[in-house]
């Protein structure tokens, strides 16, 4: 049976926390988890899934300040999975000091994936893609059986992520959405970390960072 996949708006800055799952296995991961996630855990119980893992699609403080709570009140304990270039911004919290959050420090992560590695759902495969610029090792999740990327703040609905922050850069994102993001079959829908999903020939066509890359596509 194909994987299925939940996706749950939470907190005050509207994270995208994203539950994908084997319905007839009963096992799941969760993508990003962020704040009031009691609506994940309701769903996660209701369908009777364990999850086996957590993967963090960076280390900005919102998309990992749900860990703890899902570390703490799954059974058995679901691993964290994360990429090993994002580990001192994890460690150091996240940027949550900046903003003035306070927040439970996850675990360290179990284990650390990279560009290229293949993580198995059920029957389905999921492709880890390195997509750098907003932090050094943001990653996306892409799923062909979905036709789905799971994107983090890589990028957005005719936006892309921010580069201001500390070990972000601008060229580095475009570039990286180039080559990881729009390589993808244009029907491919993207879950963005915050906001309305879009798809790969949606953005190629109305993302203003990209306009001048298809002007003659369309």
């Amino acid at each position: 049976m194909p994987l299925q996949i939940e996706v749950f708006s939470l907190g005050p800055m509207q994270n995208n926390t994203v539950v994908l799952f084997d319905p007839e296995e009963k096992k799941g991961i969760i993508v990003d988890p962020s704040f009031q996630n009691q609506p994940v855990f309701d769903f996660i119980e209701s369908n009777r899934l364990v999850i086996e893992l957590i993967i963090c699609t960076h280390a900005h403080f919102d998309h990992f300040a749900g860990v703890p709570f899902f570390v703490e009140s799954l059974y058995p304990s679901p691993k964290i999975a994360l990429n090993e270039k994002e580990l001192a911004l994890w460690q150091e919290g996240g940027g949550s000091k900046k903003f003035n959050y306070l927040i439970k420090l996850p675990p360290l992560p179990d284990m650390f994936i990279k560009n290229g590695q293949t993580l198995q759902l059920g029957d389905s495969n999921i492709e880890v893609r390195e997509v750098p610029g907003h932090t050094p090792g943001s990653i996306i999740l892409y799923c062909s059986t979905l036709c789905t990327a799971i994107c983090g703040d890589t990028i957005f609905r005719e936006s892309i992520g921010r580069t201001d922050f500390e070990d972000g850069d601008h060229e580095t994102l475009v570039n990286s959405i180039r080559s990881q993001i729009f390589t993808l079959p244009d029907e491919t829908v993207l879950i963005p970390g915050h906001g309305r999903s879009t798809t790969v020939a949606y953005e190629k066509k109305f993302n203003p960072f990209f306009q001048n890359d298809y002007l003659e596509t369309f």
